[in-house]
């Protein structure tokens, strides 16, 4: 095992880890996540703050395991830092939970750049035969 595929499956789990908490969380706690939510956001949705954000666990299971399992990992990885450049932009930088998802973002950016590593699912997997 080599110490850069311990390090991807490190960042792999923390990023992978918090969507799927957080994913799961939005489940049983739907309207103290809603009022994260930017009023003019809230105003745009066709539905209930609270209702939406069952929708929104769902992606951020999806995304999660995705990471965490290395399936599609770099593409999951830059989806995650998109949402989260959306969070940020919405929130703006002036509370604990836009700068929480700043370092969220940094290791979203890493993974989208350097991939899952060896120890991943999605590396093992559909790693591609060479043969000669």
């Amino acid at each position: 095992m080599k110490r850069d595929d311990i390090g991807l499956l490190l960042l792999r789990i923390g990023l992978g880890g918090i969507f799927v908490w957080f994913g799961i969380d939005k489940f049983f706690h739907p309207i103290p996540w809603s009022k994260y939510m930017p009023e003019w956001f809230s105003s745009m949705l066709p539905t209930e703050p609270a209702t939406f954000m069952y929708v929104m666990g769902v992606f951020e299971l999806i995304v999660g395991l995705a990471v965490l399992l290395g399936i599609y990992a770099r593409l999951a990885a830059l989806i995650s830092a998109v949402f989260l450049l959306g969070i940020i932009a919405g929130l703006g930088l002036v509370n604990e939970v836009a700068a929480r998802d700043a370092s969220i973002l940094m290791l979203a950016l890493g993974i989208a750049m350097l991939g899952p590593g060896n120890l991943s699912i999605g590396e093992n997997i559909f790693k591609k035969k060479r043969y000669g």
